[in-house]
């Protein structure tokens, strides 16, 4: 049993690495033959989340409306596995914690999406990113974010913060909300867990079931109202 997880792990390894190699071949020609069309890259980047859901066994139960065009979408966090999970169903951009910025796969892939990474320790960096949130809004795209700021082990939500909300609330523009679950209990990618360790748990699982369920929108005035009533939203999902 122990020889077959560790044979699994180091097929999917191979697997991931062809498929995020071939990812990055497809987006530099694409880049020369379309000029950098965001419909293509988009498309090459679907293209791979499918992959990378097939290589890990995972299989993703798609509920409810994704939406499209120009949005703001907010989720539960659990893992770096939600990016997989949300890039099946969805033309994004992410913003993504800097720490992110650390696992070499994850740099790898959001990075080739545009991703706009934040410093969570930084007080100023919020209004950077706003502005480039509303760049990407702009250019008809939408913005996918986690107001937890971290992750979470995927049985409760954490209060949701509310700076990156507030070019929605400002503008009155409808935020969307999604619940990411998953049935085996490992996925989760949270507090002090060693992200290598935790890895090799995944590459070794036999499947993973994944599901993300598309709610409706959430309008307010003030960030920190908008920011309450998308948590409870969530949360009253998350929780049952």
């Amino acid at each position: 049993m122990y020889l077959r997880r560790n044979i699994r792990a180091a097929a999917r390894v191979f697997a991931m690495t062809v498929s995020t190699a071939t990812l990055f071949v497809v987006l530099q020609i694409g880049v020369l033959l379309t000029r950098g069309s965001i419909r293509w890259r988009t498309r090459v980047i679907r293209w791979w989340s499918r992959a990378m859901a097939r290589c890990l066994g995972m299989r993703t139960t798609i509920r409810g409306t994704p939406p499209s065009g120009a949005f703001v979408l907010v989720s539960n966090h659990i893992s770096y596995l939600d990016v997989v999970v949300i890039l099946q169903s969805l033309d994004v951009v992410f913003v993504a914690m800097s720490e992110l910025d650390r696992v070499p796969v994850m740099r790898a892939i959001v990075g080739s999406g545009g991703t706009i990474f934040i410093d969570r320790k930084s007080r100023r960096d919020p209004l950077r990113v706003g502005d480039e949130m509303e760049n990407v809004l702009r250019a008809g795209r939408g913005v996918a974010l986690f107001p937890e700021s971290t992750s979470s082990d995927g049985h409760d939500v954490l209060p949701f913060k509310s700076a990156l909300l507030e070019g929605a609330a400002r503008s009155g523009r409808p935020v969307h909300f999604a619940v990411i679950r998953y049935e085996q209990e490992g996925v989760a990618w949270w507090g002090d867990i060693d992200v290598k360790s935790q890895l090799l748990g995944l590459l070794r699982m036999p499947r993973i079931d994944a599901s993300i369920e598309f709610g409706g929108t959430v309008t307010a005035s003030d960030r920190k109202e908008l920011a309450l009533k998308l948590w409870t939203e969530v949360r009253s999902r998350v929780i049952g």
